[in-house]
Formats: C-alpha cells, structure tokens, sequence
C-alpha cells in the first residue's frame, strides 16, 4: 500500500523482517516504512512469502524480509528487516518494477533489460542452468534486443512480457 505522496505502508505477518519496519512482529493496521525510504517517492512493490520489494521514482529498488537463497539481491544469504538498496549491476539503471517469487525474484529496468536472483530451481531465472544468482543477473538469450516491460515471479516460474517488436 502506498500513497500518492510516495509513502508506503505495511501490515501483517513481519516474520523475517519483511515488513521494513526494523523488527520482526506482526503489523495488525498499516505502519509507515520510514528508515532509508524516508523523503523518497515509492511509485512500486511487490511482496511475497517472507520478502519485498519497493521501488522509487529514480528508480532505485530496495529489498527487505528473508534473504535465503539470495533472493533479496545484495550478494548474500542475510535476512534485512529494513529496505536496503540494491546495488551492483543496477547501478547507473532505472528500475521500473519488480516481482517477488517464493524463492526468487525478477526486476525490469526503463531501458528494457530484465534481471533475475534467488533460488534457480527449475531454470526459473531464465539463465539456462539451475544455479543461485546472489545479485541481480541480466536475463540474456532470446531476450537479447526485446524490450521487457514486465514480469511475474511464482513459485517454481517466471513470466516476462515484451514490447511489441521491441
């Protein structure tokens, strides 16, 4: 849930720490995020099982909640009970959405490339093996020269949509 002012809000299971709240209790009403999201526009999130993401009008995403399997894209295994930002490959691109999946976890970027990290079971990360990815990975292959505009992460697959002859 989030404002027209760019706040965002969460509420309900904080197992994990995947409320952003710095704790692990349960929200009964919406809480504000505050922390790192303070005086930033949120305009994006996604929330799966133990994990979330929100994403800004720069387009920087951040990601908190249960980080096995590296899922949360910061190179690591570690739980983050706050939003922390997402680095790495992403530097210098505008992220413009994000899908988390149980297990893993798909973002797209203005300029069209999508990326994916977390568990690869199944070859749900697009990459043509079954291997984690701690950080953030550029989805090549028959991608290559598409425009993504969107995607969908379930529990053991992965949606992408492109531009029309993009």
């Amino acid at each position: 849930l989030w404002t027209e002012e760019g706040e965002v809000y969460s509420f309900g299971q904080g197992k994990y720490g995947g409320l952003g709240h710095g704790g692990k209790e349960d929200e009964f009403v919406p809480r504000l995020i505050q922390g790192p999201l303070v005086g930033k526009r949120v305009v994006g999130a996604s929330a799966e099982f133990y994990h979330s993401f929100v994403w800004t009008e720069e387009g920087k995403v951040y990601s908190f909640g249960r980080g096995d399997v590296g899922k949360l894209g910061h190179g690591s295994y570690l739980d983050e009970n706050v939003p922390r930002l997402i680095e790495g490959p992403l530097v210098g691109k505008k992220v413009i959405g994000a899908a988390a999946g149980l297990t893993h976890s798909l973002l797209w970027t203005e300029e069209g490339g999508a990326y994916s990290f977390g568990d690869g079971a199944h070859g749900k990360l697009g990459h043509g093996r079954h291997g984690w990815e701690l950080v953030p990975r550029l989805m090549e292959g028959p991608l290559v020269g598409k425009k993504v505009i969107g995607a969908a992460a379930g529990r053991s697959r992965s949606l992408v949509w492109t531009a029309e002859g993009g």
